[in-house]
């Protein structure tokens, strides 16, 4: 499951509606795979190799929205996937971290994550979306996140790494097909990307929760967790390679910025929102939120004390060439 926030403020339906007279993709299916096999490497290895896929609805069938709903396909697929290899294999799950590398991880006991809601206060969950996407709902009392623990909540963190790094990779894509003056387009990515991010900084204080909650009322489970090698390889191994895609991201924010070449409208970065205005009267037209905020008063909060537990599962020196080092 992914959450995707894109909140307009104003009047979006002007370019909403110019999207809906352009043409309309026929094949969803070809759509993809045509353009993971061009620019999306390891998005393209997850698509062609479950044996279905999950259903994401679209605004419509206009390249633009599907592109921009690439990434979410991508994140439901990487469960379809993950399931697909983890059929008929006991006290072990595997996670799939790309096309070429997988870590198998032994299962040890852990307990329900819904633990939590008499573990942190309600007043303080409340403020974090995702808890209450994964933990708080009874609307799927059997989700993976929930029942199997902090083992579905680092296949979470995956799926939200596979989501974000597509849409990184499709970066050079976007300017490829739109340039720098289809600022609509940039916006929207730019959104999208942001909700992203702010989601995966909620999980990782939902696996500190957990540890925490772990430590304190089943210091059995907590030992097992930080004593696993696979399990703090695959952590750090997500962890870091996720703060090269969020650095990407800046990087790709700034560069639209500086760049932007719309001749009728221009783009404002403002706290928390991208403002478009008409340039000939300085007019705003629509904004899209970039997630600052959120992104900032998660990041704070995982500056605190009780959270460096997540250190624990932290190996600093593990990356994408050597985390196979520090499995042995």
């Amino acid at each position: 499951m992914i959450r995707i926030s894109l909140v307009f403020v104003s009047c979006c339906f002007i370019f909403l509606a110019n999207l809906a007279a352009q043409d309309q993709v026929d094949d969803e299916s070809s759509f993809y795979y045509d353009l993971t096999s061009q620019c999306c490497p390891e998005a393209f290895y997850i698509y062609t190799n479950v044996d279905r896929h999950a259903t994401i609805p679209h605004a419509s069938n206009h390249p633009v929205d599907l592109m921009n709903d690439l990434p979410s396909q991508i994140h439901e697929d990487y469960h379809i996937l993950n399931a697909k290899e983890n059929n008929g294999i006991v006290g072990y799950r595997i996670y799939r971290f790309s096309q070429k590398n997988s870590l198998a991880l032994p299962l040890k006991t852990v307990f329900n994550s819904r633990e939590l809601l008499q573990f942190i206060p309600a007043s303080k969950y409340q403020e974090i979306p995702i808890f209450q996407t994964y933990i708080e709902t009874k609307y799927e009392p059997d989700h993976d996140a929930q029942t199997n623990g902090i083992y579905g909540l680092l296949e979470e963190m995956l799926a939200y790494y596979q989501s974000t790094k597509t849409y990184i990779d499709l970066y050079p894509y976007i300017l490829k097909q739109y340039g720098y003056g289809d600022i609509l387009v940039h916006s929207r990515y730019l959104s999208l990307n942001s909700s992203d991010i702010s989601a995966y900084y909620e999980l990782q204080l939902l696996v500190s929760w957990y540890l925490q909650l772990a430590k304190q009322n089943h210091p059995d489970v907590y030992q097992q967790l930080i004593n696993s090698k696979q399990l703090k390889v695959l952590y750090s191994l997500v962890a870091h390679e996720y703060e090269d895609l969020v650095k990407q991201h800046h990087k790709n924010l700034e560069d639209l910025f500086a760049n932007q070449s719309s001749a009728k409208y221009k783009m404002i970065k403002e706290y928390n929102v991208i403002v478009i205005k008409k340039r000939e009267d300085n007019m705003g037209v629509t904004a899209f939120s970039i997630h600052d905020k959120a992104i900032s008063k998660y990041s704070k909060m995982l500056e605190n004390p009780a959270h460096q537990i997540l250190n624990n599962l932290n190996i600093p020196e593990v990356t994408s060439k050597n985390f196979g080092e520090y499995l042995h």
